[in-house]
């Protein structure tokens, strides 16, 4: 009966048993299988790429058809072997080339291979399939316990791998791969001993700290705009207005607010700060103020302040914009000016914080998030190395906790962990920290948890265990399974 081995079978059972290649061509020296699925600067695809000997490669084409066309050689092989030349840096002449078919060649194919010097295997399909057989009884030991399986998931997660791909890497010795496993397996060691404070090892830090930048760089500093395809940038003084209009105003508010304000001031015409100013002059200060709450308050937006009332976001807006007044009304020619007077950079940061810090409504926390809004998605170029910049709070405690990535242990070192963490694996930027943060806690781990496509999913100690325990459950039937299939 005709087996009819997919290519993807042929390829699993030659990557496991080399000698299929050597004993069946004219290759005579060792090789070491370096990938599968090569990928060549062109998108084309190797399917066995093999370090042969000291300086050389091999190339092996797989097919699960009968291969009558010489086109074969033209379209795939050949190109494979120039692309491979010019990716390494080699002559064409130190890699040689293997085309194997379980169906077998035309004779116009054979007589090519022979005038290119490329070897023409026929394998058997037979043969390939008990490989894989066996292959898969020997590991059902190793994959068919508690932690082998959760080490499995883990190593998964973080690098994007299906199990079969892992051990085909760990076989190969994939430092990548094993890396990760060392991580992972002392991780679970540890989570398995319940160790009350678990600290992420070095190669777990350092891709925490990757993530945290890819996190930053590709999510809006704008909550609303979290969980969205947009992202808007605040590099003009239109948008760094909104972004300081915003900020004065954030004291844990729902964003929606603000765009539905902004939109209230704009058909009033009092929203640019520049309209704003002239009004106080014009009349003063506190009829503007009031004419902002009149504005707001019929739609919801002023909540009661605890000392000044309901006034206390309109007051907020037009200070800022009183603020601006210094600065021809352009939010970036604040950090222009400070650029102009000071030493370095580090003072410019010292100066804007002071200064800020006098609009109402700009605190501590406000202030770090202005200022790190205008750099990370702006033009300013600050140190964002001040400890400020890492807030302290309940939300970001809790997510950076054991609880979750188990970068701190609790609110008392949160501080001195996160600074050492930031300047070793970070370069000192404190507010990629705080920004990655916010933004798991508002796009992965909110009011729903999206545990499956967080980023950080492969490094939550909450996951890992909420893992631990469901593998447990799973491995009886896996047993089950995997037995009835190869016994």
């Amino acid at each position: 009966m005709a087996l009819y081995l997919s290519e993807q079978e042929i390829e699993e059972a030659i990557s496991w048993n080399t000698d299929i290649l050597i004993s069946n061509s004219k290759i005579n020296e060792s090789i070491y299988l370096l990938d599968r699925q090569h990928r060549l600067p062109s998108g084309k695809r190797i399917d066995l790429l093999y370090e042969k000997g000291e300086n050389g490669y091999l190339i092996v084409e797989l097919k699960a058809e009968y291969v009558k066309d010489i086109s074969v050689f033209t379209n795939q092989i050949l190109e494979y072997k120039k692309e491979l030349s010019e990716e390494k840096n080699i002559s064409k002449s130190n890699i040689d080339c293997i085309l194997a078919s379980s169906r077998g060649f035309s004779e116009k194919v054979i007589e090519k291979a022979e005038d290119l010097e490329v070897n023409t295997i026929y394998l058997d399909e037979e043969k390939l399939s008990q490989i894989n057989l066996k292959n898969e009884i020997t590991r059902m030991p190793f994959i068919l316990n508690k932690k082998a399986l959760t080490t499995f998931k883990l190593i998964s997660l973080r690098l994007d791998l299906n199990h079969n791909e892992i051990l085909n890497k760990i076989i190969e010795g994939n430092k990548k791969v094993l890396n990760c496993l060392e991580s992972t397996s002392t991780l679970i060691e540890k989570i398995e001993s319940d160790e009350e404070n678990i600290e992420p090892d070095e190669y777990s830090k350092k891709r925490i700290a990757e993530i945290f930048r890819t996190i930053s760089r590709e999510n809006s500093i704008f909550a609303h705009e979290i969980g969205k395809d947009e992202q808007t940038y605040v590099k003009n003084n239109e948008n760094a207005w909104f972004w300081f209009f915003y900020s004065v105003q954030d004291w844990r508010a729902n964003a929606n607010r603000f765009i539905k304000a902004k939109k209230l001031l704009e058909n009033e015409g009092i929203y640019r700060p520049r309209k704003i100013v002239k009004l106080v002059k014009n009349e003063s200060k506190k009829k503007v103020i009031k004419k902002i709450a009149n504005i707001l308050e019929p739609h919801g937006l002023l909540p009661p302040h605890p000392y000044t009332g309901k006034l206390a976001k309109p007051k907020s807006i037009t200070e800022a914009a009183i603020f601006l007044d210094d600065f021809d009304f352009k939010v970036n020619n604040i950090y222009e000016n400070y650029l102009e007077r000071c030493e370095d950079k580090k003072e410019v940061y010292s100066e804007i914080w002071d200064q800020l810090q006098d609009v109402y409504g700009m605190g501590e926390r406000t202030t770090a998030q202005f200022i790190r809004g205008m750099v990370i998605k702006g033009t300013w170029e600050l140190p964002l190395d001040d400890k400020r910049q890492l807030e302290i709070c309940k939300y970001n405690v809790r997510f950076a906790s054991k609880e979750k990535i188990g970068l701190v242990k609790s609110k008392e070192d949160y501080e001195n962990k996160l600074l050492k963490f930031s300047e070793r694996y970070l370069d000192g930027n404190n507010g990629i920290i705080s920004h990655a943060l916010w933004v798991v806690r508002k796009k992965y781990c909110y009011k729903k948890m999206e545990c499956d496509i967080c980023p950080l999913n492969g490094y939550c100690l909450r996951n890992l265990r909420k893992i631990n325990n469901s593998e447990e459950k799973k491995l009886e039937d896996i047993k089950q399974r995997k037995l009835t299939e190869f016994i």
